[in-house]
């Protein structure tokens, strides 16, 4: 049995304040409402999230970044049925571009942010994960958006690759069309392809690819938990493929960590 206290400092000095209280729901039995509290803090008005809930990009403005981010923690602590997640899809819903892709904020630049995110794309194509996560939290059906999709889906299925972050169409394949999916069937004969060639970051563990684990081999998980445990959780050191952006080897951690919880 892992014991995860040795975390436990650090966290509480440097983590914010939402992860602690998800360290503390889920390794001191804490109640998950102060998680729900302090993910609140990031949403705004239109039902969206911003004000730095994903580390990278800092602007208060909702962004698909955050909002894909907070669907993360809800799923983690399994509360489906509060507005959060309701706000969300209203959100989408009234900022889904005609080609389906979710425009930047006007004021994403006007904060600190990770030069990557100039690539729209990459914001662009977090409508897929977002949207497969409300499918799969079943708040929205299968088809809903499918429309305005069709054109983004022959786009991103032009281009797929196995890259650490090419996850959100594979999400959202999976979310509406399960495992008889081509591409998903692709991505899980590629899976050891995914799973060696990002070994630094853990990828079973990590906020954007957990949500494969229910239709992976019990082999392969068992092999990945094996893996984590003796180069991580053991030693307690960090997971860290990006040692140039502060505190993020942090929050992959964290991740790693409840997802291990949840699946042990």
């Amino acid at each position: 049995m892992i014991d995860f206290a040795g975390y436990k400092t650090r966290i509480y000095e440097e983590a914010t304040l939402l992860e602690r209280v998800t360290y503390m729901h889920f390794f001191e039995e804490k109640n998950k409402q102060q998680v729900l509290k302090a993910l609140k803090a990031y949403q705004n008005s239109d039902g969206g999230f911003g004000h730095g809930l994903e580390r990278d990009v800092t602007c208060p403005s909702s962004n698909s970044v955050a909002a894909e981010s907070a669907l993360f923690y809800i799923d983690m602590i399994d509360d489906y049925s509060g507005s959060i997640i309701q706000d969300i899809s209203y959100w989408v819903k009234h900022n889904m571009q005609y080609d389906g892709k979710m425009l930047p904020p006007f004021d994403l630049y006007h904060y600190p942010y990770q030069e990557w995110w100039e690539d729209e794309d990459l914001l662009n194509r977090r409508v897929f994960s977002i949207i497969g996560s409300l499918i799969k939290a079943k708040v929205i059906q299968k088809d809903t958006y499918s429309d305005k999709l069709n054109e983004y889906i022959f786009e991103s299925r032009e281009k797929l690759d196995l890259s650490y972050y090419s996850y959100p169409y594979f999400l959202y394949e999976y979310a509406v069309n399960g495992q008889a999916s081509p591409v998903v069937r692709y991505l899980l004969a590629n899976i050891d392809k995914v799973l060696e060639g990002h070994r630094d970051h853990y990828p079973l563990f990590s906020r954007y690819w957990y949500w494969i684990i229910p239709i992976l081999p019990k082999k392969v998980i068992l092999r990945e938990m094996e893996r984590i445990e003796e180069e991580i959780f053991k030693p307690v050191k960090y997971i860290d493929p990006y040692p140039d952006l502060e505190n993020w080897d942090l929050t992959f951690t964290l991740d790693a960590m409840i997802i291990y919880s949840k699946i042990r």
